[in-house]
């Protein structure tokens, strides 16, 4: 947080980072996004898919913490989930 201004403007500049994200990602071929720089290595497109993933994940963990729901909640294991991405 030290690196984003404190100038009231915090989902601004949340919005723009989205915005400069995605100008990146548009701009990659789709051999790069491919693209696996070692053997079992992760590609772009498979570490911005785990993103997306958890971001859904911890999006249902905040609800369970916020509605005090008493279900134990399960793990996931990235590796697995990355196959299908």
């Amino acid at each position: 947080m030290k690196l984003v201004p404190n100038d009231g403007l915090l989902l601004k500049h949340l919005s723009d980072g989205f915005d400069n994200i995605k100008k990146l990602i548009l701009s990659l071929p789709v051999e790069k996004l491919l693209d696996r720089y070692a053997s079992n290595k992760w590609t772009i497109k498979e570490v911005l898919v785990h993103i997306i993933d958890d971001e859904r994940i911890y999006a249902y963990r905040a609800l369970c913490f916020a509605r005090n729901e008493k279900t134990p909640l399960p793990g996931f294991e990235q590796d697995d989930y990355v196959a299908f991405s």
